[in-house]
């Protein structure tokens, strides 16, 4: 506080200019702090809403898999046309490009208006198959699983770890 010269003694309103860049300070210190968190949630959002477009994919492939399965011969799709899915780029939204099932791999094309960690690049679902059981499990981008299962395809994940969600890390 201050007081303002004359012969009375009055208190100034208001917040001094040091008073003002000390609380600037502050501000910017923790949008600093924030920003990052923010900015890194959002291609993660963009991966889990590209999930209603994945599940009917992931489908057709488990379909097609399960009906081998139940005929003794399991075997995992080597193209959407194999499952009877549509054409790669008839499942495009507003972040995916295109999704192409390769050898029972779901492989999810994000398009150039995605998170700039995600555009143009490609995040992998893969279907867990062990022995004569049917597809129950996917894992997607670099999630392992236990040794005594396997995958169907390759992963052919190309975003950065930081950019995917939690379930495929």
């Amino acid at each position: 506080m201050s007081f303002r010269s004359g012969g009375t003694q009055q208190f100034a309103h208001g917040f001094s200019l040091l008073e003002m860049i000390v609380v600037m300070a502050i501000m910017a210190v923790l949008a600093a702090m924030i920003l990052p968190l923010f900015l890194s949630k959002i291609p993660r959002e963009q991966i889990e809403e590209s999930m209603v477009l994945i599940n009917s994919v992931n489908a057709k492939v488990a379909g097609y898999y399960n009906s081998r399965l139940a005929g003794g011969e399991p075997a995992l799709p080597a193209s959407n046309e194999a499952t009877g899915a549509n054409p790669p780029e008839s499942y495009a939204g507003v972040f995916v490009e295109s999704i192409t099932i390769v050898n029972g791999a779901v492989d999810v094309k994000f398009r150039a208006t995605a998170n700039g960690k995600l555009a143009g690049k490609v995040v992998s679902w893969r279907p867990v198959v062990s022995g004569k059981n049917p597809i129950s499990e996917w894992v997607c981008g670099y999630k392992a699983v236990a040794s005594s299962l396997q995958t169907g395809g390759s992963n052919a994940t190309n975003v950065t770890r930081d950019a995917l969600p939690l379930r495929c890390l």
